[in-house]
């Protein structure tokens, strides 16, 4: 019988061993849209989530697609995090032109609620920005479209 083991990748990885996924459902469910937030609570869910980020792979089995980069990890961090995104079929932004731009997130078959949340939380910190998986596609065509010459 040739059945797929449901724990790791076919590169042997284990995909719970990198990234609490339910933790960062939390985080999603826990950014209400419009709503006040006490800064006590925003300052720890912003920890938390930073935390998580440190550890976002992609993950193809699951419906929740994180891709982050930050140009605070080393040169040889960022290596190794394209080569495993792109042997496991993921495409990898490695530069936008924006030097405060800090994390890139971009987020696959989420509800549109967790996107708004996510684009919320983001958009409220200077320093970051988030984009959908979609949007950046568009982005990466019309820059691809503008070195070609005509």
């Amino acid at each position: 019988m040739n059945e797929v083991n449901k724990f790791y990748d076919k590169f042997g990885d284990s995909y719970f061993e990198l990234i609490d996924e339910f933790a960062l459902k939390d985080i999603c469910d826990n950014m209400k849209i419009n709503e006040p937030i006490n800064q006590d609570d925003l300052l720890s869910l912003e920890d938390e989530l930073l935390y998580q980020l440190q550890k976002l792979w992609i993950f193809q089995h699951k419906n929740f697609y994180p891709y982050c980069l930050s140009h605070q990890i080393s040169d040889i961090e960022l290596e190794t995090f394209k080569a495993r995104v792109v042997a496991r079929g993921g495409s990898f932004v490695s530069s936008i032109n924006d030097e405060k731009l800090d994390f890139i997130i971009l987020f696959k078959d989420q509800t549109f609620i967790q996107n708004e949340r996510l684009k919320q939380f983001f958009n409220d910190k200077p320093y970051t920005k988030t984009t959908t998986y979609t949007q950046m596609m568009q982005l990466m065509e019309e820059q691809q479209q503008k070195i070609l010459p005509s």
